[in-house]
């Protein structure tokens, strides 16, 4: 009985963890959406999907962001409203340890500033935010937003310094501006 009861409990918790990760067949909210899917390879165009993989290619393993960022989260949280966008790729990371994120929009006709005004303002907040990790709070300065015609893209990529090259706080985020502006290039690249 001393036993059973311990094992009982383990599987208990491997059961409430595992809850959740099986398909029962409800749609997500992005997917019952009338409105373009974040982050859905379905709900982006190919030139999004190019850039997007422009940058993957670069950084190989170092391409943290993996989690779809849904249509509602980037009306919420990124002031996006799928008024302003016909498509959109938006990826986050899936631990929040991290701020990896590439967010593409191909903005509907006439709405390219208000949807770099957004992401300007996302970014500002990013910067005003005090609560992050401190590796984070020396790579958030490295985000870049930026309009490629009607295309806009919020990008915060690239790779962590290695363990064992000690920098301080100055180099770290001169090592971070210059791995998310390999990431910038690569995805300015993809539009030739």
């Amino acid at each position: 009985m001393k036993r059973a009861l311990p094992l009982l409990l383990a599987a208990l918790c491997c059961l409430y963890l595992f809850a959740g990760c099986g398909q029962n067949g409800v749609e997500s909210p992005a997917g019952s959406s009338s409105a373009p899917s974040a982050g859905s390879y379905a709900g982006a165009d190919s030139q999004l999907k190019k850039a997007r993989e422009a940058a993957r290619q670069l950084l190989g393993e170092n391409y943290i962001p993996s989690a779809e960022i849904p249509a509602d989260l980037l009306e919420e949280q990124y002031g996006l409203s799928p008024a302003l966008y016909d498509h959109v790729l938006a990826e986050g990371p899936l631990m929040s340890a991290h701020v990896d994120l590439f967010i593409g929009v191909h903005a509907s006709a006439g709405h390219t500033q208000q949807v770099l005004q957004a992401l300007q303002a996302y970014r500002q907040k990013m910067l005003d935010n005090t609560m992050n990790y401190p590796q984070n709070a020396l790579k958030i300065p490295a985000t870049q937003v930026f309009a490629q015609g009607d295309y806009v893209f919020l990008v915060l990529l690239g790779a962590y310094p290695p363990v064992e090259q000690e920098m301080d706080d100055e180099q770290t985020t001169a090592y971070f501006a210059a791995q998310n502006q390999q990431a910038v290039d690569a995805i300015k690249a993809s539009f030739q």
